[in-house]
């Protein structure tokens, strides 16, 4: 995803899992899906983008670096075929069924009505919810994502609700069994404007992580660095890093390398640009950072 909650999940997203990306509107969450589809690309892996929401545009996927928007399979409604709850879940079994290896991202569970929602002639007693509908798919395709070798990434809005006994707690839309049959789940708490002097460069998420597929969740928060027209800046998350692991050491204004020889630069700035400018450096980085 990005090297702070690759970090915190031991390694990033082992292929058969299911992840819930959840959060409220608007703090990067189709972002990070589509920086997971990024990576899997370079793994040669099928990525089905199946914009549920009706609000994905190619900008969307040119706002995240080294992402061709033609090596993603986008499968939406057309002028010619409105596509409804039960049609994108049937896609995504399809494809879960018949693709080894893809990764296929749900944008939003939240947005999934059923068709008959929209039919005056049918009663409210006999509409299919919602909450069925997802978890009837996640039942169906539970035992075939991990035989398929898949991925599968939903992603769902949240919004805060007051409850007299547990005071705030996060509800999010598309019902429990989204969460109850996610090997990952990851809840964004936050996202403030990250700014450089007075401009807003993009955003500042912290994620917390509810479950994942190997160990205990990780019980902190995880800072990530979203920037706009770029995606996850990952040279700024390996750089907060590797200050916090003592490979970066600051001293006034002055940020040293240690694991590269001690080369020192005045400012973050200046810092950051040797790792940008200078591949052999960075690897060295990379080839440090636990």
């Amino acid at each position: 995803i990005c090297p702070m909650l690759n970090l915190a999940l031991n390694g990033g997203i082992p292929e058969g899992s299911r992840v819930l990306i959840a959060g409220k509107q608007g703090v990067g969450k189709s972002t990070y899906s589509l920086e997971i589809a990024k990576h899997a690309i370079k793994q040669d892996r099928p990525v089905f983008f199946l914009p549920i929401e009706g609000r994905f545009r190619e900008q969307t996927v040119t706002a995240v670096s080294d992402l061709n928007p033609d090596d993603i399979h986008i499968i939406g409604s057309t002028e010619n075929n409105i596509l409804y709850g039960e049609d994108y879940l049937s896609i995504a079994t399809q494809i879960i069924t018949d693709v080894p290896r893809a990764v296929v991202i749900l944008d939003s569970l939240s947005f999934l009505y059923p068709k008959s929602q929209g039919d005056d002639a049918v009663s409210a007693t006999n509409r299919p919810s919602q909450p069925k509908m997802i978890s009837d798919f996640l039942s169906k395709v539970s035992n075939i994502i991990p035989v398929r070798k898949s991925v599968l990434i939903s992603i769902a809005h949240t919004y805060k609700s007051q409850d007299k006994y547990d005071g705030e707690t996060h509800i999010t839309k598309g019902g429990n069994s989204s969460q109850q049959q996610a090997d990952i789940f990851l809840r964004c708490t936050s996202a403030v404007d990250w700014k450089e002097k007075d401009e807003v460069i993009g955003k500042l998420p912290k994620w917390k992580i509810l479950k994942t597929a190997i160990g205990a969740p990780y019980s902190g928060t995880v800072d990530s660095y979203l920037r706009f027209g770029y995606g996850v800046d990952d040279v700024k998350e390996n750089f907060e890093l590797a200050k916090e692991q003592g490979l970066i050491t600051q001293g006034g204004a002055w940020h040293y390398f240690n694991f590269s020889d001690g080369e020192k630069f005045q400012g973050e700035a200046k810092a950051l640009a040797a790792l940008r400018e200078n591949q052999e450096v960075y690897d060295k980085l990379l080839n440090d950072i636990l």
